[in-house]
């Protein structure tokens, strides 16, 4: 009988922790109320109210393709914005990946970015995909509290991103491509 005490102290455990996560799970969505137009809805869904999402992009993220500098023009891994305050990136399309990760970093203060990235894809995306076409660094996280690590999603049509510093920001300003 004492060999089966583990197995059974831990079915009731497991089954204890299901029932909370769900019982918590409902009561989140159930404060929720859906205007009951899909589209609307899943526009105004936020994958940071749900911790499980957020945790599975930073879990998962590592294993999706990067963007590579051989995929830029000019092929640079790091932009120094002090001389020149613009840089226009020509990002080559890319058929084998339907989507690539282009994470960058950059200093920031406590209220701002050194400089502001807008990524544009070269070809309109599919219609559930639509927020992927135009990606715009300011519009990205907490506004009261910058990053320094930006990351967008890039199709496999290419596009553009665009780098400029902000003029407002105290100090050097050198935006890297993560590799």
């Amino acid at each position: 009988m004492s060999g089966l005490k583990f197995p059974l102290i831990l079915l009731l455990v497991v089954s204890i922790a299901f029932v909370v996560v769900m019982v918590r799970g409902s009561r989140k969505n159930n404060s929720e109320k859906l205007s009951g137009d899909n589209k609307s809805d899943a526009d105004k869904f936020s994958p940071e109210k749900y911790d499980v999402i957020g945790s599975l992009g930073s879990v998962l993220g590592p294993f999706s393709p990067k963007l590579e500098v051989k995929q830029l023009k000019p092929s640079l891994a790091t932009y120094t914005l002090q001389p020149q305050t613009t840089y226009t990136l020509k990002i080559a399309a890319d058929p084998k990946n339907k989507f690539r990760t282009a994470k960058f970093r950059m200093p920031t203060s406590s209220e701002k970015r050194c400089a502001h990235l807008i990524y544009t894809s070269a070809q309109d995306p599919p219609e559930e995909m639509s927020s992927l076409k135009d990606q715009d660094s300011e519009k990205v996280g907490d506004a009261d509290k910058p990053k320094a690590e930006i990351a967008f999603t890039i199709l496999s049509a290419g596009g553009t991103i665009t780098l400029a510093r902000d003029l407002g920001f105290a100090g050097p300003c050198v935006v890297r491509l993560e590799q």
